[in-house]
């Protein structure tokens, strides 16, 4: 696993890969990419209107991270508007 210029984990990947849907219209993952993503995933659409595939728990570490410095940014703001 790695991670982006935006500190996002990634598994590493080479290359693109098109998406391929099976009869029903579910998404079908690269073998080699099951075992990382086994204990869940989450699937958001990124700024340039990509799709981002997070394994779950690396997901939810960001978003509490997200969410932590959201709440001391709001905590100095009313600091320092007194």
């Amino acid at each position: 696993m790695g991670a982006d210029r935006e500190g996002r984990c990634l598994i590493d990947v080479p290359g693109t890969y098109q998406p391929k849907l099976d009869e029903k219209g579910r998404l079908i993952l690269p073998a080699k990419f099951r075992d990382a993503l086994a204990a869940g995933l989450v699937v958001t659409r990124t700024q340039d209107r990509a799709l981002a595939v997070y394994p779950r728990a690396t997901f939810e570490a960001k978003m509490t991270s997200l969410l932590s410095a959201r709440a001391r940014s709001e905590r100095s703001a009313t600091i320092s508007a007194c």
